[in-house]
């Protein structure tokens, strides 16, 4: 917890679409150039640490979590540990 976490699987409610999210502690951010599929709602990693949203990416497929998620069959996450930062 005090290095942080990172959520690959998360939801609120019934959201149909996943949210992975990043939790550091100060001084970690998203950088704004960053190539990925699903939308940024939060690039202050920090920002989650105790209560708030953190670096998360919205997933923009419809079907990727909850009952959608299942109906087309399910899936695997991974998270890529790197010396150049997670991927």
């Amino acid at each position: 917890p005090a290095g942080g976490e990172i959520d690959i699987v998360e939801s609120v409610n019934l959201m149909g679409n996943n949210q992975m999210a990043l939790h550091t502690p100060a001084g970690c951010t998203q950088a704004s150039d960053v190539q990925q599929l699903g939308k940024t709602i939060g690039s202050d990693c920090s920002a989650g640490v105790d209560s708030a949203t953190g670096c998360a990416v919205a997933e923009t497929q419809p079907n990727s979590f909850g009952s959608d998620f299942a109906s087309a069959g399910g899936g695997g996450w991974a998270t890529q540990f790197d010396d150049s930062g997670v991927l």
